[in-house]
């Protein structure tokens, strides 16, 4: 079982129902990921859990052949339908979100929340962790800091080079994983850090790594929307192609102050627990179309990212 299964308690009933509906329909076009998570009745939000199904867009009944239509609930399981179409992001070289703030600018001692990226493209610093010879690493996303085809021992730089060519090189690639989205690169001799993250009104830095909880309040510091405030709710085996996912909504959820959760460019910002400062997700992708109304975002697990890249917590 997956532990974020496991960890969360997701009763057997809700367990069956969720692999029964990932065999059914995960192979149709249009849905994009289905979870276990909090169900929505007239456009609120509810305390009782459920499978979602997200699709790329949703159609009344009436439009729909038979087969075609969603059950509403098998086995007391409810079933719900959400509209979620991914995307990554990280910022091509083309695009230039945000490229004047200070996040994009060279820092020293480099942080979590800052400008980082390849020659291909540019993301977020997510945080410093260290290997069992006590090298230290920056661990970010797979397509911020190796979009190369082969890139192995390929340069990260700080900023991302596509924010300043002038960046200074910071690390080195050694390890990615494209299942978690998930990439590490060794840090240059010499290179200070900290893994306070930019913008945190503290000094408080990254410091463990726990498994997700639903319900979660969570916060990321990300190269263009900045801080965030985000809410764990939902998990599944693969969201999009991202295994070990957590699906993640803005924390107030009528949204009134229209705040991005992500955009183009946060790509590699950790979701941290204000509160015990643990590092909890990568964030990956986040809502092709953002609507703030309607925003959200995909995380991978920092404890299965850091398995798989064989390194250990800050």
């Amino acid at each position: 079982m997956n532990p974020l299964f496991a960890h969360n308690k997701i009763n057997d009933d809700v367990l069956a129902v969720y692999y029964q509906l990932v065999a059914r329909y995960m192979g149709r076009r249009e849905v994009t990921a289905i979870d276990i998570g909090y169900i929505r009745r007239n456009g609120e939000v509810s305390q009782d859990l459920g499978v979602r199904i997200h699709v790329k867009e949703k159609f009344a009944p009436i439009h729909l052949d038979a087969r075609e239509v969603f059950p509403d609930a098998i086995r007391d399981v409810e079933i719900d339908v959400l509209v979620s179409r991914f995307a990554h992001h990280a910022t091509p070289v083309a695009g230039s979100y945000n490229k004047e703030s200070e996040r994009s600018k060279p820092h020293d001692p480099i942080r979590p929340g800052i400008s980082v990226g390849d020659k291909g493209a540019r993301g977020t610093i997510g945080l410093f962790v260290k290997d069992k010879e006590e090298h230290f690493w920056m661990v970010s996303c797979d397509h911020v800091i190796a979009s190369a085809q082969r890139p192995d021992n390929d340069w990260v730089f700080q900023p991302a080079w596509s924010d300043d060519s002038a960046g200074r090189k910071v690390a080195e690639l050694h390890r990615w994983d494209r299942p978690t989205n998930s990439a590490a690169a060794r840090l240059v001799n010499g290179v200070r850090y900290t893994n306070v993250p930019f913008g945190w009104n503290s000094n408080q830095r990254i410091s463990g790594v726990r498994e997700p909880k639903l319900s979660d309040v969570l916060v990321k510091s990300g190269r263009t929307t900045g801080i965030s405030w985000g809410v764990v709710d939902g998990i599944a085996d693969n969201y999009d192609g991202v295994t070990n996912g957590v699906y993640i909504v803005p924390h107030d959820p009528e949204n009134g102050g229209d705040v991005e959760l992500s955009r183009g460019g946060d790509s590699g910002a950790i979701w941290y627990d204000p509160e015990t400062m643990e590092a909890v997700g990568l964030h990956v992708k986040g809502a092709a179309d953002p609507n703030p109304v309607n925003d959200y975002g995909i995380a991978s697990t920092l404890t299965a990212v850091l398995e798989e890249l064989g390194l250990q917590a800050p």
